[in-house]
């Protein structure tokens, strides 16, 4: 793992190396924003599937020619310093995944997406050049701007349309949702949005009729309030979102786990007094039950436990049926053992049959579209193959059988 860091490390700084070389003024890369992200993180141990922190984190790069103003850098208080090996103070901050579609939506100057409900992110967004370069912008703009200033108006804008854009997203949810959101706080987010929006109405009348020496000194104090308008509703309703879809009711679980274990406790004491009511004459096969109970708890153990292995969604419907499969054969050995074949384990068989042969042919639907409609004879071979594989248990049990017989 430290050889493969290490060589991406390498690629990284020869990818830096060569737009830096290229972003001089008036080169292919001077408004160039390089960033560089991984999906998921892994532990020590290579595990990258479950819910701790190595796991669910992931780091972010981004690296531009240019380093923001240090007036912009001063509103981004985001951000945790320490000081590594080598003496060098290293900031590092820290983002929801929510917010990486907008803000690249923002940085692309693309539609933001409908169901994102993110916030664009503000140290990403202040490395664009275009963010905060000196401009003359409105119908009063009788001074040039300084790069705070310009920055804060159009990071003010930008969080303007992702704001309409959430509010946009809940009005829709709320009128096709079943649940929702529950009333009190939906109304206390509607309510932090209509006081956002009149704060961003006030400030541009107010913008328009002030004059240039008024302007530059409460203008920059105006974006800032509105610019924490817009955050706390977008926060709040981020909040609201992630306590309504990823937080469970362990109340409504706990009880469910009740009902769980006391019908295993039922069924149990069940098979008890059945076995204990049992007749002398019936001991024998008494026991046989038994033993076909015990394959058949064991497969279900089986089953349970396999819900622990990683990435085991791809291979579940294969493992379940194989499991039925040899419960339905043991059944069917049994009763030839007795000389009471009885029609429906073979039917029980056949539907099984049948059922492996559906998941393969689920399997091979997942196949690249060109793959099944350019190799007609290669997807064929292997529809058949699997329905060869599902007669296994057909050859299996014939060979029981004349076995038995045989014997």
């Amino acid at each position: 793992m430290i050889q493969k860091l290490e060589q991406y490390n390498q690629i990284l700084e020869g990818v830096i190396d060569t737009l830096r070389s290229l972003s001089k003024p008036g080169g292919t890369h001077e408004n160039t924003l390089l960033l560089v992200m991984g999906d998921h993180g892994q532990t020590l141990n290579g595990d990258h599937g479950g819910g701790t922190a190595e796991e669910v984190e992931t780091s972010l790069f981004a690296w531009s020619p240019r380093t923001p103003p240090d007036a912009v850098l001063s509103v981004l208080d985001d951000s945790s310093c320490t000081v590594n090996l080598h003496g060098e103070e290293v900031c590092v901050s820290t983002m929801q995944q929510l917010d990486f579609a907008v803000t690249i939506s923002a940085l692309l100057g693309i539609p933001f997406p409908f169901g994102s409900i993110g916030r664009v992110n503000p140290e990403l967004y202040a490395l664009s050049i275009g963010t905060w370069v000196n401009q003359r912008r409105g119908t009063n703009a009788c001074t040039s701007q300084d790069d705070l200033e310009a920055w804060m108006g159009r990071y003010a804008e930008v969080l303007c349309v992702n704001c309409w854009q959430v509010k946009r997203y809940i009005d829709q949810y709320s009128a096709t949702s079943v649940i929702g959101f529950p009333s009190e706080d939906l109304q206390h987010i509607m309510d932090l949005y209509s006081r956002a929006q009149e704060n961003w109405s006030a400030s541009l009348i107010t913008s328009s009729s002030e004059t240039c020496s008024q302007e530059k000194v409460e203008k920059g104090s105006v974006l800032l309030q509105q610019i924490d308008a817009y955050n706390d509703f977008l926060k709040s309703f981020a909040k609201l979102a992630r306590s309504a879809w990823t937080e469970f009711d362990l109340w409504s679980m706990g009880i469910g786990l009740l009902l769980m274990m006391l019908s295993v406790i039922i069924q149990a004491s069940m098979l008890v007094n059945m076995t204990i009511s049992q007749s002398s004459d019936q001991k024998s096969s008494g026991s046989s039950i038994i033993h076909r109970l015990s394959l058949a708890f064991s497969l279900v153990v089986i089953r349970a436990a396999s819900f622990l292995s990683n990435s085991y969604i791809l291979a579940e419907g294969r493992v379940a049926n194989f499991l039925l499969a040899t419960s339905c054969i043991t059944s069917v050995w049994h009763s030839v053992l007795k000389g009471n074949i009885s029609i429906e384990n073979f039917v029980f068989l056949l539907l099984n049959i049948f059922t492996r042969f559906g998941i393969e042919v689920g399997m091979s639907k997942q196949l690249p579209a060109p793959t099944i409609t350019k190799d007609h004879p290669r997807l064929l071979c292997l529809l058949m193959l699997g329905l060869f594989k599902n007669l296994e248990e057909v050859w299996l049990l014939a060979l029981f059988t004349l076995l038995e017989v045989y014997h």
